[in-house]
């Protein structure tokens, strides 16, 4: 059948008489309509009306063939989902285990001491500060909190000599732990 002929299907089936001699299959649907309009129809309040017993052997007879669960407590399908809900956390509950035994312990960074300098210009020395750690080798960030400039930098072990030069220079201690922390702030005028 085309698109077209399935239309006049249709067609003729919903009663738009177009041309029903147009094919067979026009016919055809023409012809099933009137057949289910010749149908007796229930009225609607022999269709409202509830037989108790006759609801009464339905059921008995479901229950005969194992269609209706006889069991106390909740229908099958609850038990089906709260079986799945238990199943779920658990895995959770030993995903998220595994997660957190396999993660890394954290670096605590504030545990290491901040060397404190003062400038009148902060923000310049901490541009200079940076650009000769930057010259020496070593990648620092530099940041800005609070109105302190500060510096954050791990240092290689052991401390390249053109490192310790830019520290020494600005009269910074090379860090027992390799954490270099430096905040500068403006210099108090008396």
């Amino acid at each position: 059948m085309s698109p077209r002929d399935d239309q006049a299907w249709l067609d003729a089936l919903a009663g738009r008489d177009e041309d029903e001699r147009a094919s067979r299959d026009a016919a055809e649907a023409a012809l099933l309509r009137a057949a289910l309009l010749a149908r007796p129809r229930p009225d609607a309040e022999t269709v409202r009306a509830t037989d108790p017993q006759r609801e009464a052997e339905l059921i008995n007879r479901a229950r005969a063939l194992g269609l209706i669960d006889t069991r106390p407590g909740p229908p099958r399908s609850a038990r089906g989902w709260r079986r799945l809900a238990v199943a779920a956390t658990l895995v959770l509950a030993a995903g998220l285990g595994l997660w957190l035994a396999q993660a890394p312990e954290p670096t605590v960074r504030d545990s290491a001491p901040t060397i404190r300098l003062e400038a009148d210009d902060p923000a310049a020395l901490q541009r200079q500060i940076l650009g000769e750690l930057e010259a020496a080798g070593l990648d620092a960030t530099g940041y800005e909190r609070l109105g302190r400039y500060g510096i954050d930098a791990d240092l290689p072990q052991p401390v390249p000599a053109d490192v310790r030069r830019v520290l020494r220079t600005h009269r910074i201690a090379v860090p027992p732990d390799g954490v270099l922390r430096i905040e500068i702030t403006a210099a108090e005028t008396p």
